[in-house]
């Protein structure tokens, strides 16, 4: 099953293992949007189970995205709106 599908069925635990290995190599590579959307993934995997971690990876991201300078609106509105709901 795609980690995507995971995270759509509420199965975040068996997603997190995937998703922190995907900002592991988005953060090695240097890929500033690709690492923004890795970490506000990460943020949306522990929103049920670690809030403080949800809030921080969220926050991380959209610090990201707005200090990149990447035009992915949609993406860093997400990280915004979990960022929100993580306070």
């Amino acid at each position: 099953m795609e980690t995507g599908n995971y995270d759509d069925l509420s199965l975040h635990e068996k997603a997190l293992p995937h998703r922190e290995s995907a900002f592991r190599l988005t953060n090695s590579e240097g890929k500033g949007s690709l690492i923004a959307s890795a970490l506000y993934n990460l943020g949306n995997c522990y929103m049920k189970r670690d809030i403080e971690k949800a809030e921080s990876y969220s926050r991380e991201s959209v610090e990201k995205y707005l200090t990149g300078g990447y035009d992915h609106t949609k993406h860093m509105a997400k990280s915004f709106l979990l960022v929100t709901h993580t306070c």
